[in-house]
C-alpha cells in the first residue's frame, strides 16, 4: 500500500509507515485535518525508499512491518537524518519502549491510541524540530549531498562550523543542570589540548584536525577514517565537532544535548550514550581504554587530543 499526491511544500510532511490499512487511513485523516501532508506506505523497504524521495519532516512507523522491520528501519533512518521518529505500535512492554527510544526513536505511542494524543505528539515533535536553530536543519539537508563526505557544501552547514573562540567557552557555563558545577571545574582541563586547541581559534586559517587515525575538516565538513570518507548523520557530526571543539573538557549529557542536539529537552543521557557508541564505532574508536572519546561515569564525556611527541 502506497499513495502519493502532488506535494504541497508549504505543509509539513509526515511519512506514515503502517501495514494495517485501517490504521493508516485513520492516521492520514487525523493528520491531514490538522494541516499536515501525509505520505503512507505499507512496508519497510518502500518506506525507506520514500524517506529518501520525500525528505519528510517526521516519520511515524510500526515495528511489525513486512520486508524491513521497524527496529531496522529506525536505525536506517537515524543513520540518514535527525528527523523525528514516532513509533506507533501495539507492543506495549517496557522493554520494547526502551529499545525503541535507545535505537533512535524520539517518541513511542501504543495502539489503541487517542486521536487527540496522536496529533498532539506529532505537533510536539515538529515544534521541537522547528524551534531548533536553523543550522540543525541545514546540515540535515546538506548531508545527502556532501556535508559529511564530499567537499563543497560548507555554506549549507555554515551554522555547525561557525564556532570559533566563542564556542570553547560554552562548557564553562554548565551550571544549567545537575552536577554542572563540577563539570565546569573539570572543564579547565581544556588546556591539556595544548597548541592543538588553537586550530579552533577565531583567527585560524583552517580548522583541520588529524588525530587518532581520523581526519576532520570542519570547513569542508569532511570526515575520514583511515583515509576513507565516513558517513555520519548530522547529529553524529555535531557531536564530534562539539567534543573536539571542547577538547580536554568534560561535557555532561545535558550540555551535549544543548550543544550538539541543540535541544536540552530531548531524550536524555541514553540518547547521548548510544549516539556516542555509534560515533565511536564509525570512527574505529570502539574498543580499548585509550578511546579518544572518554566516558567519565557520573560526569559525562571528554575528547582526549592525541599526544604529540
Amino acid at each position: 500500500m502506497s499513495d502519493r499526491h502532488v506535494p504541497d511544500r508549504r505543509q509539513p510532511c509526515v511519512l506514515n509507515i503502517e501495514d494495517d490499512e485501517d490504521i493508516a487511513r485513520v492516521v492520514r485523516t487525523l493528520l491531514e485535518r490538522a494541516g499536515y501532508r501525509v505520505v503512507s506506505v505499507g512496508d519497510g523497504r518502500e518506506g525507506l525508499r520514500l524517506f529518501h524521495d520525500e525528505r519528510p519532516d517526521l516519520v511515524i512507523l510500526d515495528l511489525g512491518l513486512p520486508t524491513l522491520d521497524g527496529w531496522t528501519l529506525i536505525e536506517r533512518v537515524r543513520d540518514l537524518s535527525s528527523a523525528p521518529i514516532l513509533v506507533l505500535t501495539a507492543r506495549d512492554s517496557e522493554s520494547d519502549k526502551v529499545r525503541g527510544l535507545r535505537t533512535g526513536a524520539d517518541d513511542y505511542l501504543t495502539k489503541p491510541f487517542g486521536n487527540s494524543e496522536l496529533v498532539a505528539r506529532v505537533e510536539a515533535l515538529l515544534r521541537r524540530r522547528v524551534t531548533r536553530p536553523a543550522a540543525a536543519s541545514s546540515v540535515g539537508s546538506a548531508h545527502g549531498a556532501a556535508a559529511l563526505g564530499t567537499p563543497g557544501s560548507a555554506a549549507a552547514a555554515e551554522g555547525v562550523s561557525a564556532r570559533g573562540a566563542g564556542a570553547s567557552g560554552v562548557a564553562g557555563t554548565s551550571g544549567a543542570s545537575g552536577g554542572a558545577g563540577a563539570i565546569g571545574a573539570v572543564g579547565g582541563a581544556e588546556r591539556a589540548g595544548g597548541a592543538a586547541g588553537a586550530q579552533f581559534g577565531s583567527g585560524a586559517a583552517s580548522r583541520l584536525v588529524n588525530e587518532h587515525g581520523v581526519e576532520v575538516d570542519f570547513d569542508l565538513h569532511v570526515v575520514r577514517a583511515g583515509g576513507r570518507p565516513v558517513d555520519l548523520t548530522p547529529t553524529e557530526y555535531r557531536l564530534l565537532e562539539t567534543l573536539m571543539t571542547h577538547r580536554g573538557q568534560v561535557l555532561s549529557p545535558e550540555q551535549l544535548l544543548r550543544l550538539a542536539w541543540r535541544d536540552p529537552t530531548a531524550t536524555g543521557p541514553d540518547r547521548v550514550k548510544f549516539t556516542v557508541l555509534r560515533l565511536r564505532r564509525k570512527l574505529g574508536w570502539d574498543s580499548g581504554p585509550e578511546n579518544p572519546i572518554e566516558t567519565l561515569r557520573g560526569f559525562g564525556y571528554r575528547y582526549r587530543p592525541e599526544r604529540r611527541t
